[in-house]
Parts: C-alpha cells; sequence; structure tokens
C-alpha cells in the first residue's frame, strides 16, 4: 500500500501540472453543458421568421387584426418571434419572403355559419426550417382553440332547436382519462416518484461521461509512459507491480469521480435550464454516485488490459473506441429503451456488458426494486474484481516493455 500511494501521489502531482486535462474534465462540463442551454435558449428566441395571413373571405377580413393577435399568443408560447404580414390577396404575398403562408380561401365563414358545415385553412411552411416548423404548431393551435369555440356554439344552438339541455364539455370530450401512477409491485406511486424515476433516465444516459475520461487518463497513464520513455526508470522503482497498478487506479479513479460530479451537476443545469421537468430526491442522488463510482473501478482495469498491449496513445485509443462506443450505445438508448423490459436473449447478451448494470442500477432503484439495484451493484463489484485480476496479469514488465501491437 506504501508503494501505491506513491504511484498514486506522483499520477496526482503529474496531473495537477496537466491543467488543460483538468480543465477539460471538471471545469467545461461546468460551464459547458449550462451555457450550451443558455445559448440554445438564446438561439431559439432570437430567431425570427416571416409570417404571411392571407384572408379573402371578406367576413374573416373584418376580424383579420383578433385573428393575429390570436396567432401571436401562440407563437409566445411557442418561443418563437414572428414578422406577422396581412394580406387580402394570395397574388399580393411576393415569393420567397416568406417563411410560413396562412391561407384563408373565400367562403371560409360561409362555411362555419352552417351547422354542419367544415371551412378549410391552408398552412404551407418553409422546408428545413425548424422555427417555420413550431411557427405551424402554433398557427394550427390557434385555429384549433378556434374549432373547440365553434363546436361549442354549435352544441348550443342544437339543443336550443330540440328544446334539450346539453353540456357542451361533456359532449365534446365523453371520455376523461384519469392518471396514475404505480410501482412495480403495482403499489401507487405520488407523482414526485413519477418525476423522479424519469429523471433517473437522464442520469443513466449522464454515465457515459464517466466512462471517457476514465478511458482517457488510463490510457496516457500507461501508454503515455511509454511514449515519454519514463515506464523503464518506473518499473525500476523499489515497489511491486501491483503497488504500481493499483495506484495508477487510483488516480484514474480520482479523475473520474471529479468528471461525474463536473458532468452531473452541469446535466442537471442543463435540463433545468432548458425548461425539463427534473426532479431529484438525495437518495436516488446516493444510488448514482455508488453506480459511478463502480463504473470508474470497472472501467479503468478494462483499459489497463487495453493499453498495456499498445505501443502508442493513438493505438491505444483506437483499441479503446469501442470500450466507448459500446458505453455510447447502451447510455443513449436508456433514454428511450427501459433496458429491464428486454426480451431473453437480449438482456442476457446485455447483461455480460459491466456498464448495463450501472445503468440498471439507478433504473431498478428508481422504479423501487432495490434488491434488484443491489443485485446490479453486486454484479458491477464482481465485474470490477474480475477486470482487476486480468489486469493485474497482463500489467508485466515484459508486456509494458517489449510488447508490439
Amino acid at each position: 500500500m506504501g508503494g501505491a500511494r506513491t504511484v498514486l501521489w506522483k499520477e496526482l502531482k503529474d496531473l495537477s501540472r496537466d491543467y488543460r486535462t483538468l480543465v477539460a474534465v471538471v471545469v467545461l462540463p461546468l460551464i459547458g453543458l449550462p451555457g450550451l442551454a443558455l445559448l440554445t435558449g438564446v438561439l431559439v428566441t432570437s430567431q425570427t421568421i416571416s409570417l404571411a395571413i392571407v384572408v379573402e373571405d371578406p367576413f374573416m377580413a373584418q376580424n383579420a387584426d383578433l385573428l393575429v393577435d390570436a396567432v401571436n399568443s401562440s407563437l409566445q408560447l411557442y418561443g418563437v418571434a414572428a414578422n406577422i404580414s396581412l394580406y387580402t390577396n394570395l397574388s399580393e404575398v411576393k415569393p420567397g419572403e416568406t417563411d410560413v403562408l396562412v391561407y384563408i380561401p373565400n367562403g371560409f365563414y360561409n362555411n362555419l355559419s352552417k351547422i354542419d358545415g367544415q371551412a378549410r385553412v391552408i398552412v404551407s411552411i418553409l422546408i428545413g426550417s425548424q422555427a417555420s416548423e413550431l411557427a405551424r404548431q402554433a398557427v394550427e393551435t390557434t385555429f384549433s382553440l378556434l374549432s373547440q369555440n365553434i363546436v361549442r356554439d354549435r352544441v348550443l344552438k342544437l339543443s336550443d332547436m330540440a328544446s334539450v339541455e346539453i353540456n357542451p364539455e361533456s359532449l365534446l370530450n365523453p371520455i376523461v382519462v384519469q392518471r396514475g401512477f404505480h410501482k412495480v409491485t403495482g403499489a401507487p406511486a405520488t407523482g414526485v416518484e413519477a418525476s423522479v424515476a424519469q429523471a433517473a433516465r437522464i442520469l443513466e444516459f449522464s454515465l457515459f461521461f464517466v466512462v471517457n475520461p476514465t478511458v482517457v487518463f488510463m490510457t496516457d497513464s500507461i501508454v503515455g509512459e511509454k511514449e515519454r520513455k519514463t515506464i523503464e526508470k518506473l518499473l525500476m522503482a523499489p515497489i511491486s507491480r501491483r503497488s504500481l497498478l493499483l495506484g495508477k487506479l487510483a488516480a484514474s479513479g480520482i479523475l473520474g469521480l471529479l468528471s461525474a460530479i463536473a458532468d452531473g451537476i452541469g446535466i442537471i443545469a442543463f435540463f433545468q435550464i432548458s425548461g425539463t421537468e427534473f426532479t431529484l430526491s438525495p437518495t436516488i442522488i446516493i444510488v448514482w454516485f455508488a453506480a459511478v463510482v463502480l463504473l470508474v473501478l470497472t472501467t479503468a482495469p478494462l483499459i489497463v488490459f487495453i493499453a498495456s498491449r499498445s505501443e502508442s496513445v493513438r493505438a491505444a485509443q483506437n483499441a479503446s473506441f469501442l470500450v466507448v462506443m459500446i458505453a455510447l450505445a447502451i447510455y443513449f438508448s436508456t433514454l428511450m429503451v427501459d433496458l429491464s423490459k428486454l426480451p431473453g436473449p437480449l438482456s442476457l447478451a446485455l447483461s455480460l456488458v459491466p456498464f448495463t448494470h450501472a445503468a440498471l442500477m439507478i433504473h431498478n432503484y428508481a422504479l423501487g426494486e432495490v434488491e434488484a439495484a443491489l443485485l446490479n451493484a453486486t454484479l458491477m463489484a464482481g465485474y470490477w474484481i474480475l477486470l482487476t485480476l486480468i489486469a493485474a496479469r497482463s500489467f508485466s514488465t515484459e508486456k509494458l516493455v517489449m510488447y508490439k501491437s
């Protein structure tokens, strides 16, 4: 342990001199992800589109200003700024100068005034424009609200004609769906618990940002020593190979945890700034941190096995790319897929990958399956022990000095 502490001190001292790595691993996530959310929000609200409303119907033209105000209100809800131009004839609109065109043809009001009439509106948007797509949704929301009001008026007219008292809301919405939540055990769950379970998916995805810095640092810690021609001196030091490996694994673990904490804070800030509902509990944060610790401990020896068989940092990074991509595939899929609900063969295949259990550990705990989460943590610990033993066997003087890829 004394030798391991010496190596750990040496690695941390080297790391303290490499301020670029510290900035990239710790500082950038803290300011980069929240900054990205702020920048995205600023860009979205700053974009302005050109919206043309053509009202050829004479009666609707008398109330065109009310229509413009209603569309403006909907656009504000969608965070879109638009310059709205009002026309009475389609030929007045100049080609290429309008991002969104709303066309209300003649006869629109006449169709609406009939008890069973159906009026049509044409909405044309500029292809390839996200702002135009948002504006289309805002316009359709406006006309949807208008349609609901017209239907209510028609229901009231029909009820008067039939001398029958009718509630328009009950007629428009004959089925009311009431939402509830329950746990895997069938016990009822609160809305807060449901929000925490949803936020757990984002925490699962954040695990990817733990893997990459661990891979980079562990690769440089071993193969970098080769390229800098310092590995021979380090191997001649009066410490065992086990102590040397333990010291490097500990240093990699510390860097990975610092990166995880920074990334976790950055991701939470990103989603909160972007307006996404994000509810956390102290216990889910503790479980996430435990998963991070086990993930770092498992990833580091896996990279030791790869790095000890590489003759250059580039070769080691290329070989480690597959590890990073597997982690990305698993953790990105957690945003859309329930890993615990996959069919047997696929679930078994994923269970052979250590990264899967880190995500399932958070997922199962968020769903109230504490025993399943403990099983995932136990399997992660088992993978850590197995990979550390394999790394120890590959971390030999001969392989570190003489191996050629």
